[in-house]
């Protein structure tokens, strides 16, 4: 094979080399930054989240906690000041008591249940991004294998060629 041939493969090959690769390393070095914002990102809106919805449910908690206690309270007065109207009263309303007991703690459980559902839909989200992103990785190493693999064949070629 022509000397000269062989020697501006070799000077082609060791040009798209070099020139691959700043790219390649520019573009995973412009990624990281991406990724790292990202996962930050996604970990202060779970931690936000969560406090949101800690928040909320101990809000709840207390105000259904004062709630039951300002009733309890009216219930004793009213006892105190007439036993028998009041326990004609409490006979009468006891049902209706417990019923809206049960749909004031039904509703706190339907919300319970939506927050929870919230969390879980928000963390099928990150997870789901999470996994974009490491895909993403997968891709941009699996195209930078391609190429050194690629331009290792040429090289190889050519050497073989000179040879």
């Amino acid at each position: 094979m022509d000397p000269a041939l062989v020697e501006l493969a070799e000077r082609v090959a060791a040009e798209a080399v070099a020139k691959m690769r700043p790219y390649v390393d520019e573009a995973v070095e412009r990624m990281r930054p991406y990724v790292d914002e990202t996962a930050e990102k996604t970990r202060q809106y779970v931690d936000e989240s969560t406090e949101k919805t800690r928040r909320y449910v101990d809000d709840s908690t207390e105000k259904t906690r004062r709630y039951f206690e300002e009733v309890t309270a009216d219930i004793r007065r009213e006892i105190r000041e007439s036993t028998a109207e009041t326990r004609r009263y409490v006979d009468e309303t006891a049902a209706e008591t417990r019923r809206h007991a049960g749909v004031l703690t039904e509703g706190l459980r339907d919300e319970v249940r939506t927050v929870a559902e919230g969390l879980a839909t928000l963390s099928d989200s990150v997870d789901r991004r999470f996994e974009e992103v490491r895909q993403e990785f997968v891709e941009v190493r699996a195209m930078i294998r391609i190429s050194y693999s690629d331009l290792d064949r040429r090289l190889r070629t050519l050497e073989g060629a000179a040879s």
